[in-house]
């Protein structure tokens, strides 16, 4: 099976949810054009997507112009207007001016903020979370009782971070389940909500 391995992520690369930084309106639009049936998958919908898509420009957009180390070093993950903030900063006051910043974009719903302050991570270290990230995003792809696009992973020093809305309770421990299993991954973090939750939140 191994060699298998370089196709499963490049098809999973494919898969994933565009939550994670955008910086241009113009690389939204492109990139649209080539998951738009991945988004069409989702429990979302497109539109859904897109204004998740959206969201996130504008929350990098903020931080652009407030600090560019913020952009440099904190990454967004949205799910229906839930962010997920992870990264690492080296000041706590770099960490609040996200936050701040992020919770004043107009469409976000709810504010997670996972944004560690610590020295810069090492080389080998960044190389690991990318690869436990891209593995696991595989994983979840190729289990057929997982709908992967519903979720954003995110890995900062082992650490998996994972938003989302699972079916059901018992896909959610699927997913749990396969991120502590992957090799390297040192804890997991959680803010997935069940379809039912969502569903009730809607009415």
């Amino acid at each position: 099976m191994w060699f298998l391995w370089p196709l499963l992520v490049a098809l999973a690369g494919c898969a994933a949810p565009l939550v994670g930084p955008v910086v241009s309106p113009l690389g939204m639009a492109v990139t649209a054009g080539a998951t738009g049936g991945t988004w069409t998958m989702q429990d979302r919908g497109f539109e859904g997507a897109v204004s998740d898509n959206a969201l996130a420009i504008a929350i990098n957009d903020a931080w652009l112009q407030r600090d560019p180390a913020i952009f440099r070093k904190v990454s967004t993950g949205i799910v229906n207007g839930r962010v997920l903030l992870t990264g690492t900063v080296l000041y706590p006051a770099t960490r609040d001016a996200a936050v701040e910043a992020a919770r004043a974009v107009p469409g976000v719903v709810e504010l997670i903020d996972e944004i560690e302050v610590r020295d810069d991570l090492d080389l080998g270290t960044m190389a690991s979370d990318r690869w436990i990230n891209t593995r696991l995003r595989a994983e979840l792809t190729f289990t057929p009782e997982i709908s992967a696009v519903n979720y954003s992973l995110d890995t900062v020093n082992g650490i998996v971070f994972i938003l989302g809305v699972a079916r059901d309770a018992a896909e959610l421990e699927r997913v749990d389940a396969i991120a502590r299993a992957t090799p390297g991954v040192r804890g997991v973090v959680v803010h997935v909500r069940l379809a039912s939750e969502k569903a009730i939140a809607a009415q």
